[in-house]
Protein backbone atom coordinates (compact mmCIF):
# COMPACT_ATOMS: atom_id res chain seq x y z
CA UNK A 1 0.00 0.00 0.00
CA UNK A 2 2.87 2.35 1.04
CA UNK A 3 4.63 1.84 -2.53
CA UNK A 4 1.29 2.00 -4.31
CA UNK A 5 1.14 6.10 -2.46
CA UNK A 6 4.47 6.63 -2.91
CA UNK A 7 3.80 5.68 -6.57
CA UNK A 8 0.25 8.10 -6.65
CA UNK A 9 2.72 10.76 -5.16
CA UNK A 10 5.53 10.82 -7.54
CA UNK A 11 4.22 10.03 -10.79
CA UNK A 12 3.76 13.79 -11.84
CA UNK A 13 7.47 14.41 -10.96
CA UNK A 14 8.27 11.39 -13.11
CA UNK A 15 6.30 12.01 -16.06
CA UNK A 16 7.37 13.73 -19.12
CA UNK A 17 6.31 17.76 -19.70
CA UNK A 18 4.55 17.63 -23.00
CA UNK A 19 2.56 20.48 -24.70
CA UNK A 20 0.62 22.63 -27.12
CA UNK A 21 3.20 24.66 -27.83
CA UNK A 22 1.20 26.43 -30.44
CA UNK A 23 -1.99 26.19 -31.88
CA UNK A 24 -4.39 28.14 -34.29
CA UNK A 25 -7.31 26.09 -33.10
CA UNK A 26 -9.25 23.70 -35.92
CA UNK A 27 -10.29 25.85 -38.97
CA UNK A 28 -13.76 27.08 -38.79
CA UNK A 29 -14.59 26.32 -42.17
CA UNK A 30 -12.88 24.91 -45.67
CA UNK A 31 -11.92 27.90 -47.22
CA UNK A 32 -7.78 28.30 -46.95
CA UNK A 33 -4.37 29.67 -48.64
CA UNK A 34 -4.10 28.27 -52.19
CA UNK A 35 -0.70 26.10 -52.43
CA UNK A 36 0.14 25.13 -56.01
CA UNK A 37 3.66 24.43 -57.79
CA UNK A 38 3.66 26.01 -61.24
CA UNK A 39 7.16 24.74 -62.66
CA UNK A 40 9.62 26.50 -61.23
CA UNK A 41 7.38 28.89 -59.82
CA UNK A 42 4.25 28.31 -56.98
CA UNK A 43 2.73 29.76 -54.07
CA UNK A 44 3.56 28.46 -50.67
CA UNK A 45 2.67 29.78 -47.30
CA UNK A 46 4.82 29.84 -43.81
CA UNK A 47 3.27 30.28 -40.25
CA UNK A 48 5.45 31.99 -37.21
CA UNK A 49 5.71 29.72 -34.29
CA UNK A 50 7.27 31.26 -31.12
CA UNK A 51 9.46 29.00 -28.61
CA UNK A 52 9.22 30.35 -24.80
CA UNK A 53 10.76 27.15 -23.36
CA UNK A 54 13.73 24.72 -24.59
CA UNK A 55 11.94 21.91 -26.50
CA UNK A 56 12.27 18.79 -28.57
CA UNK A 57 9.55 18.53 -31.04
CA UNK A 58 6.85 15.92 -30.89
CA UNK A 59 4.39 16.29 -33.41
CA UNK A 60 2.40 18.67 -36.04
CA UNK A 61 -0.89 18.92 -37.22
CA UNK A 62 -1.48 20.94 -40.66
CA UNK A 63 -5.46 21.09 -41.78
CA UNK A 64 -5.11 21.24 -45.12
CA UNK A 65 -6.83 19.14 -48.01
CA UNK A 66 -6.00 17.78 -51.75
CA UNK A 67 -7.32 19.89 -54.73
CA UNK A 68 -5.95 17.54 -56.94
CA UNK A 69 -5.20 13.62 -56.61
CA UNK A 70 -2.10 12.49 -55.71
CA UNK A 71 -1.18 15.78 -54.05
CA UNK A 72 2.16 16.19 -52.56
CA UNK A 73 3.30 18.65 -49.68
CA UNK A 74 6.61 19.50 -48.91
CA UNK A 75 6.25 20.85 -44.54
CA UNK A 76 9.70 22.34 -43.79
CA UNK A 77 10.87 23.81 -40.13
CA UNK A 78 12.71 26.30 -40.92
CA UNK A 79 14.81 29.46 -38.42
CA UNK A 80 13.92 32.57 -38.28
CA UNK A 81 15.86 34.60 -40.74
CA UNK A 82 15.15 38.45 -39.37
CA UNK A 83 11.72 37.89 -39.37
CA UNK A 84 11.03 35.69 -42.41
CA UNK A 85 11.35 31.90 -43.25
CA UNK A 86 15.57 31.02 -43.00
CA UNK A 87 17.49 28.00 -42.78
CA UNK A 88 15.79 24.56 -43.00
CA UNK A 89 16.09 22.83 -39.66
CA UNK A 90 13.69 19.87 -41.09
CA UNK A 91 11.13 18.78 -43.73
CA UNK A 92 8.89 16.16 -44.70
CA UNK A 93 7.11 14.97 -47.30
CA UNK A 94 3.54 14.15 -47.35
CA UNK A 95 0.54 12.69 -49.57
CA UNK A 96 -1.93 15.29 -48.16
CA UNK A 97 -5.03 12.88 -49.86
CA UNK A 98 -3.48 9.68 -48.59
CA UNK A 99 -3.07 10.98 -45.17
CA UNK A 100 -6.11 13.24 -44.37
CA UNK A 101 -8.32 9.74 -43.58
CA UNK A 102 -11.29 12.33 -44.24
CA UNK A 103 -10.51 14.06 -40.85
CA UNK A 104 -8.83 17.44 -43.07
CA UNK A 105 -5.96 17.02 -41.43
CA UNK A 106 -2.57 15.35 -41.08
CA UNK A 107 -0.17 14.48 -38.51
CA UNK A 108 3.48 14.18 -38.86
CA UNK A 109 4.74 12.65 -35.58
CA UNK A 110 8.61 13.50 -35.10
CA UNK A 111 9.13 12.04 -31.61
CA UNK A 112 11.81 9.41 -33.25
CA UNK A 113 14.10 13.11 -34.85
CA UNK A 114 15.40 14.79 -31.79
CA UNK A 115 14.13 18.06 -32.91
CA UNK A 116 15.56 20.57 -30.63
CA UNK A 117 13.59 24.23 -30.44
CA UNK A 118 15.56 26.77 -28.45
CA UNK A 119 14.01 28.99 -25.89
CA UNK A 120 12.69 32.46 -27.06
CA UNK A 121 13.32 31.78 -30.60
CA UNK A 122 10.53 32.25 -33.99
CA UNK A 123 10.72 29.30 -35.71
CA UNK A 124 8.47 28.85 -39.20
CA UNK A 125 6.59 25.70 -40.33
CA UNK A 126 6.42 26.55 -44.45
CA UNK A 127 4.12 24.26 -46.89
CA UNK A 128 5.12 23.89 -50.64
CA UNK A 129 3.43 21.77 -52.92
CA UNK A 130 5.62 19.16 -53.85
CA UNK A 131 5.41 18.74 -57.65
CA UNK A 132 3.98 20.06 -60.98
CA UNK A 133 0.42 18.73 -60.32
CA UNK A 134 -0.34 18.54 -57.10
CA UNK A 135 -2.73 21.62 -55.79
CA UNK A 136 -3.45 22.20 -52.11
CA UNK A 137 -5.74 24.05 -49.65
CA UNK A 138 -4.19 25.15 -45.79
CA UNK A 139 -7.27 25.95 -44.37
CA UNK A 140 -7.11 29.38 -42.90
CA UNK A 141 -7.03 29.97 -38.86
CA UNK A 142 -9.96 30.67 -36.83
CA UNK A 143 -8.82 34.03 -36.53
CA UNK A 144 -7.02 36.48 -37.79
CA UNK A 145 -4.22 37.08 -35.06
CA UNK A 146 -1.28 35.26 -36.59
CA UNK A 147 1.84 36.32 -38.15
CA UNK A 148 2.49 34.21 -41.56
CA UNK A 149 4.25 35.28 -45.05
CA UNK A 150 3.92 33.95 -48.36
CA UNK A 151 5.93 33.21 -51.57
CA UNK A 152 5.37 33.38 -55.07
CA UNK A 153 8.81 31.30 -55.90
CA UNK A 154 8.64 28.31 -53.61
CA UNK A 155 10.24 29.83 -50.94
CA UNK A 156 13.30 31.59 -53.00
CA UNK A 157 12.33 35.08 -52.01
CA UNK A 158 8.97 35.75 -49.05
CA UNK A 159 6.55 38.62 -48.64
CA UNK A 160 6.73 41.10 -45.57
CA UNK A 161 4.79 39.32 -43.03
CA UNK A 162 1.49 39.57 -42.48
CA UNK A 163 -0.88 39.41 -39.40
CA UNK A 164 -4.06 37.47 -40.29
CA UNK A 165 -5.44 34.30 -41.22
CA UNK A 166 -2.49 31.71 -41.29
CA UNK A 167 -2.39 28.28 -42.59
CA UNK A 168 -4.36 26.68 -39.43
CA UNK A 169 -2.30 24.25 -37.36
CA UNK A 170 -1.17 22.69 -34.37
CA UNK A 171 2.75 21.85 -32.81
CA UNK A 172 3.66 19.15 -29.51
CA UNK A 173 6.46 19.62 -28.12
CA UNK A 174 8.23 18.32 -24.55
Amino acid sequence: LKAIILLLVLSPLLGQDRSLVFSTGAPDGTEGHSIEFNGITGTSLSDRIFISNNMVLEALKVYAEASTAPAMARIILQADDGGLPGEEIYSWTIDVEEENHGNNYFLIITTDLCIYLDAGNYYWLTLHADDPDSQISWYYSNNATFTYTTSSDLGANWETPSVGNCGALSVWAE
